[in-house]
């Protein structure tokens, strides 16, 4: 039987990267913003979309993640990576009311080359922005993000440079992060103390509060 939490629908996968390099004013991320129509409309994201079926076997999850994250950065920018050096560094799953699915492998690329070059059909723009910028413009109203865009800049705002970075995302361990929304703009993950109840007392914290700006980012 189909609860909210369970719908009878299926997680189409998908692959995003994290294109970092170190700028005049401290580390860098290469995003993209969506043009103002399809999937994630306006969004600034980086360059990333679904699997399809030649990038792999579905039953090999990460390999084809991998393969389809290369595909979409030298579709998106021009750029290329190598499947096999991307590091993940978790898988995103949305709330259940939300529609299409994607079940998103979020990896971070060591090395690419190329000069970054927008597609038109899947970008009106795409720039390399300093994270906190970014948290900045968006708690301005500015620029729209999505939630785990914007945990992932959120994360990358600790880094003094991409060297940092890498190191610690690399010896961070990978999570699968299976998201629920709840009252008040919560949107939580495993280890919070509403996660699997809405009304369960407690103070653990794993979670993105978003109903007023700058979001917030509790964990612990």
């Amino acid at each position: 039987m189909t609860t909210p939490e369970t719908p009878e629908t299926t997680e189409r996968l998908a692959a995003t990267v994290l294109l970092l390099r170190d700028g005049d004013e401290g580390i860098e991320v290469l995003m993209l913003q969506r043009p103002s129509r399809g999937s994630f409309a306006s969004a600034w994201v980086y360059p990333g979309g679904k699997v399809d079926p030649e990038d792999g076997d579905p039953a090999d999850e990460e390999a084809a993640a991998r393969v389809a994250a290369a595909r979409e950065v030298r579709e998106e920018t021009e750029l290329v990576v190598n499947p096999a050096s991307l590091t993940p560094l978790a898988i995103f799953s949305p709330p259940h009311n939300v529609m299409p699915r994607f079940r998103t492998w979020f990896f971070v690329a060591p090395a690419f080359s190329g000069t970054p070059v927008p597609a038109e059909a899947e970008a009106v723009a795409l720039e390399w922005v300093r994270p906190q910028q970014m948290l900045d413009t968006h708690a301005n109203d500015a620029l729209t993000l999505i939630v785990p865009t914007w945990v992932m800049l959120d994360k990358l705002t600790k880094y003094a440079d991409v060297a940092e970075a890498l190191a610690d995302l690399r010896s961070g361990g990978f999570e699968e992060l299976p998201t629920r929304a709840r009252d008040g703009g919560i949107i939580c993950w495993p280890g919070d103390a509403v996660y699997d109840d809405p009304d369960a007392p407690g103070e653990a914290r794993h979670r993105v509060e978003t109903a007023r700006k700058p979001w917030r980012y509790l964990r612990g």
